[in-house]
């Protein structure tokens, strides 16, 4: 197998098992729902002691050789992604209230 197409399981995975939260928040009816259920999931995340420290996306892509240059693109794409799917999520949702001060 080679060694991208197990990096992609690996995100795969974790997304799956570790950032669930985020598309459980995608879901939520409004913006201010959608922000407490993502900060909620990352303070879980991250202050858990079942996980290790940092962030499998974020540790990954800073330790990526010049060799690796496809799987840190692949993981700026794939935030990139999630961060679509959050401001669509909020245009759709604006009509059920404003979203707390500072975000727009």
């Amino acid at each position: 197998m080679a060694k991208g197409k197990r990096y992609d399981d690996a995100i795969k995975r974790y997304d799956r098992d570790h950032l669930c939260f985020r598309h459980e928040a995608l879901a939520e009816p409004t913006p201010r729902r959608i922000v407490e259920r993502l900060l909620k999931g990352t303070i879980e995340l991250h202050a858990s002691r079942r996980n290790p420290p940092g962030c499998l996306e974020t540790n990954a892509a800073l330790a990526c050789s010049v060799d690796a240059e496809d799987i840190r693109l692949e993981l700026a794409a794939y935030r990139d992604a999630f961060t679509r799917r959050l401001r669509q999520r909020f245009d759709e949702v604006r009509s059920a209230g404003s979203l707390p001060q500072g975000m727009n």
